[in-house]
């Protein structure tokens, strides 16, 4: 994993992912369709993996009760403690693979990791575990939870690449 983040934060420094507009965007269109899926969304606890450096974190934390932001990369981590101020939000440098979080501790966990094969060639890491992720998102996510698990479209998928 250490290696996928390496590679990931040289490929993204100073790129879109730190683009706060761009982040937003992204932020606002997620809450949009939760705001259409799910009758009420305030009183949820959240739980954002793969967080970054917060941005999108921050938007979340305007419409959830509780949000809980994780990454790897420790950099990103301190950025966000550093930059975003919300009082029901809390960031921590934690694997995805195994959080340390208890069972059943979140209502709704949004994530947008690196899935497909493709994922994989564009940042130059190893397939990502996507089975093992949502072992550890289903054990930390309340019974009739939901998980969010956000992408990116490549004009070339034909079809989902595992």
């Amino acid at each position: 994993m250490n290696k996928y983040q390496n590679n990931f934060s040289k490929i993204y420094q100073g790129s879109s992912l730190h683009d706060i507009a761009i982040r937003h965007q992204k932020a606002k269109k997620t809450i949009s369709i939760l705001e259409d899926y799910l009758e009420d969304i305030k009183p949820l606890s959240v739980l954002d993996i793969g967080c970054s450096n917060g941005l999108m974190t921050e938007l979340y934390a305007e419409k959830f009760k509780k949000v809980i932001g994780i990454d790897i990369d420790k950099s990103a981590v301190e950025f966000a403690i550093q930059h975003i101020s919300r009082t029901n939000v809390e960031f921590y440098v934690k694997d995805s693979m195994d959080t340390g979080f208890e069972d059943e501790s979140f209502d709704l966990i949004l994530s947008d990791p690196p899935y497909t094969k493709k994922d994989s060639e564009i940042y130059g890491c190893p397939p990502f575990p996507i089975r093992k992720f949502v072992k550890e998102a289903h054990r930390v996510l309340r019974k009739g939870g939901y998980l969010g698990m956000l992408h990116t479209y490549y004009p070339s998928y034909r079809k989902a690449d595992f």
